[in-house]
């Protein structure tokens, strides 16, 4: 029921970038579909891309794209998402497209919010790959 509600959120706000597939845009945005950034045990990268945004190259299944300023700017679309409605987002993704993970918990979003809360600006890849995969 999660995953459902996150389908529709994932349609307007994800998928012009990542389409429709998940696949993703080759000149703007990765693939979500077997990702190995979606399918961690844990959503805290995800949680903290989607909540600030991304800059930089990030490698995704041997790939490197280019975030630039492009997932800066989906990030802000994010800020108006209740952790219930992020968490949505999140479970849909990770589960779509032949995607295994776990859901994501609204009680998950709200740790990693609170956590990261006064961050000034995007994440980069290597600053996510400290985060660790279970969280």
């Amino acid at each position: 029921m999660l995953a459902a509600k996150g389908k529709a959120i994932f349609e307007q706000l994800c998928a012009p970038c990542h389409q429709t597939t998940g696949l993703g845009n080759p000149t703007l945005a990765p693939t979500l579909a077997g990702s190995d950034w979606v399918q961690t045990p844990g959503a805290g990268r995800m949680i903290r891309i989607d909540t600030h945004g991304l800059t930089g190259p990030i490698d995704v299944k041997g790939q490197t794209f280019n975030a630039g300023n492009t997932m800066q700017m989906t990030a802000g679309l994010t800020d108006s998402l209740s952790d219930e409605q992020l968490a949505a987002l999140l479970t849909y993704i990770r589960n779509a497209w032949g995607n295994n993970a776990p859901p994501v918990k609204p009680a998950n979003v709200k740790e990693v919010r609170d956590t990261i809360k006064g961050r000034p600006g995007p994440w980069t890849g290597q600053e996510l790959k400290a985060v660790p995969e279970t969280e």
